[in-house]
């Protein structure tokens, strides 16, 4: 990766900066983010399709120094750790990541995300399940890929017998 994106990502946000002083979640996210149907009826934030605003794909940093309570969305997200290690809890199940590890959740899927120190990134990718086409699931088919019947079965309308799917980062990768 090149050192000037690097040093961009590492550099501290103006919630970071709240968050560092208190260690406790700071709200970042404006009330039109939030389906409060769904919010009420889970008693749980659900976020919406809010980030997708003339776009297909919403990639963020996560923010560091706090940790970010149990929620759930309408849309699928990629957990990307690129630097240093972050915990979670993906529907009740306690998971530590490391560099390289990918976590791929579903629409629903109740997960919180743990205290990020000044030394991890952790990257959302963010996008809607419309966004599933035949080119993507053809190309993952061909790989004999489990993503394949994940993101199949989400396309046609059958459940998953699990909400996510952890991807260690590999030795030697």
């Amino acid at each position: 990766m090149l050192d000037s994106v690097l040093n961009q990502l590492m550099k501290t946000t103006a919630i970071e900066r709240q968050q560092l002083k208190i260690y406790e979640f700071q709200n970042d996210m404006p009330v039109a983010a939030y389906d409060t149907s769904l919010t009420q009826e889970r008693k749980t934030p659900v976020l919406n399709n809010y980030f997708f605003k003339n776009k297909n794909i919403y990639v963020s940093k996560h923010n560091r120094y706090a940790p970010y309570p149990v929620h759930t969305h309408t849309f699928l997200e990629i957990n990307y750790v690129l630097r240093g290690e972050v915990d979670e809890v993906v529907e009740g199940r306690e998971m530590h990541l490391k560099t390289g590890d990918l976590l791929l959740l579903d629409v629903g899927c109740n997960h919180s995300i743990g205290y990020l120190g000044t030394n991890d990134l952790l990257i959302n990718i963010l996008f809607r399940d419309r966004d599933i086409n035949i080119d993507l699931l053809n190309d993952l088919r061909k790989n004999q890929s489990v993503l394949y019947e994940f993101l199949l079965n989400r396309k046609i309308g059958i459940g998953n017998t699990e909400k996510y799917i952890y991807f260690p980062q590999t030795k030697g990768a």
